[in-house]
């Protein structure tokens, strides 16, 4: 079950999350070897989908891997508690840090009620807080955005751990994810199915240029994609839409 794909100067990732696996490939296309990241991280806060459904990779809290070719892996587990949502190892499982911080009031267990609660009253539910995803700033090959995909907020960290800075996001299709999640959760409150609920994501991806600016893939339709400088700054004469899916 491919999640994603990375690619270094010399070798090539495929990360699979239905066996919990990383290959390496040479550029030859030989393969390198294995990681069982299963016996090092925690599971994501979603359990992946059933085999054979074509959908988009989940990407909050998902495997990365660096430019180095060292592995951030999510710390975050059904019932745990955790200060630090990812931790950079090496590709022999030497611990480097831990980086991100989790937001304040972030639970990691599944509470239906205690969801339609927080969303009838306007609040993002706690269950979501701690969805985040790295992207490595290849301007600065040891720093790495984090961007809450949840809340909406963008962090910069050193793979050291270290915080730099963190920022709000405030724009127009924010405004409307938020709007079209508390709409829609709104109506489900109705729904005699208790699990019933959507995610809410502002952001489905993202790259860094080798300027070091950021560019995050808005979720929206039409697509929009906004471009931030290196200290989180909205570049307001970035924004690009493109009408479609």
């Amino acid at each position: 079950m491919v999640n994603n794909i990375f690619l270094t100067k010399e070798y090539l990732y495929i990360v699979d999350t239905g066996q919990l696996i990383i290959h390496k490939y040479d550029r030859t296309g030989e393969l390198h070897s294995s990681f069982d990241f299963g016996k090092i991280a925690g599971k994501p806060t979603v359990p992946p989908p059933p085999v054979g459904n074509i959908l988009a990779n989940e990407i909050d809290n998902q495997p990365f891997v660096t430019s180095k070719g060292d592995l951030m892996l999510s710390t975050v587990n059904f019932g745990t508690t955790k200060d630090k949502i990812f931790k950079l190892i090496s590709w022999e499982g030497n611990e480097l840090s831990e980086i991100g911080d989790v937001p304040e009031g972030s639970e990691f267990v599944l509470d239906n009620v205690k969801l339609r609660k927080e969303a009838s009253e306007g609040e993002i539910p706690s269950f979501y807080k701690a969805n985040s995803f790295p992207i490595q700033d290849y301007a600065n090959p040891d720093e790495y955005f984090f961007v809450y995909s949840s809340l909406p907020k963008i962090a910069k960290y050193t793979s050291n751990g270290d915080k730099l800075w963190e920022k709000d996001i405030s724009n127009t299709e924010a405004d409307q994810s938020r709007g079209r999640f508390f709409k829609i959760m709104d109506k489900m409150n109705s729904s005699p199915d208790i699990r019933d609920r959507i995610d809410l994501e502002f952001y489905s991806s993202g790259v860094s240029s080798n300027e070091g600016d950021v560019y995050l893939v808005a979720n929206t339709e039409p697509v929009v994609i906004h471009q931030f400088n290196n200290t989180g700054g909205l570049n307001l004469n970035g924004i690009h839409k493109k009408d479609g899916q």
